[in-house]
This record gives C-alpha cells, structure tokens and sequence, in this order.
C-alpha cells in the first residue's frame, strides 16, 4: 500500500514526513498555553518540520510549468518567508502578529496544499486510494470544509492565558 511513498524521491518523502508532523503537531502548539515551556519547546519543532517541508518541496519537479517550477512552488517560498516571520514577530513580543501569523500558515500552507496533495494522480491520492482517485479527492474536500470551519471556531480569537510574569 505505500509503495508510491517508497518509491518516491529523497525530496518527496521529507516532504511528507514533515508535513504530517507539521499538521499533527500544530494543535498542541496553537491551543498550548502560551509561553510555558510545552508551547515554545513545541513551537519550535513546529517550524523545524514546516522548514523542512517547505524547503524540500522546491526539489519535488513533478509537474513543472515554468523551468523546473509549477505555481505551488511560489506557496513554498510563502511559507519560509512566514515561518521567518513567525520567528521575528515571537521574539520581538508582538504576539497578536505572531499568533495570526502562525494560524495562517498551519490553514494555508498545510491545509491549503494539503488538500492539492491529494488531487487525482499525485502520490499522496495513489497511495491511500489508488482504485478511487476522484471520489477520494471529493470526500477530502468536504472533510476538509468541514475541518476548517471546526478550526475557525477552536481558534477564533479568545482570551490569551499568559504564563510567568512577562509583560
């Protein structure tokens, strides 16, 4: 069943690996309390994975359209210029950017490109539903419609706790 996985590039496999970690390690990061020691030592394996998952996608050419690029690279470049603001906007204290920043690049940039990992021939679809490509690909976009309208009402703004006597 994951053939398609092992058989697939050096590039595509970290790829994947660290997006999933990307996405299964987000919630605990976005709804951790902010600023114990969970929620920065979390954070930070977040944007390692995100990095990771950004930065190997620039060597996946699989269906180039300009050079050895297609339009889902320009959402790679994206994400490592919001994952540096992430970091800036962290450790200058403007959490109100930094909370919104990371917010959006967990819906855009993982499931955003997510749910285009999917799509009818790409090897994330081949791997899990290789007899029923287009179905798979609709029912991920109602599962995904679903999730994201859960995630807006889990991480609408709410009050923040802050831990420690930081100001």
């Amino acid at each position: 069943m994951l053939e398609p996985f092992f058989d697939a590039s050096l590039p595509i496999q970290i790829h994947l690996i660290s997006a999933i970690e990307s996405i299964i390690i987000g919630p605990f990061v976005l709804l951790r309390s902010r600023r114990d020691k969970w929620h920065k030592a979390l954070g930070y394996i977040w944007v390692t994975n995100m990095f990771l998952a950004a930065a190997s996608s620039l060597f996946i050419h699989e269906n180039p359209m300009f050079g050895p690029f297609s339009p889902i690279h320009l959402l790679s470049v994206l994400t490592l210029w919001g994952l540096v603001e992430t970091v800036r906007h962290a450790k200058n204290r403007n959490i109100v950017a930094h909370k919104q920043t990371v917010k959006t690049l967990y819906v855009a940039a993982l499931g955003g490109a997510g749910v285009l990992a999917f799509l009818p021939g790409r090897i994330l679809n081949v791997t899990f539903f290789r007899d029923a490509e287009v179905q798979a690909f609709i029912a991920i976009l109602c599962f995904s419609a679903i999730a994201y309208g859960v995630l807006r009402l889990i991480l609408r703004d709410r009050p923040m706790r802050v831990v420690g006597n930081r100001p």
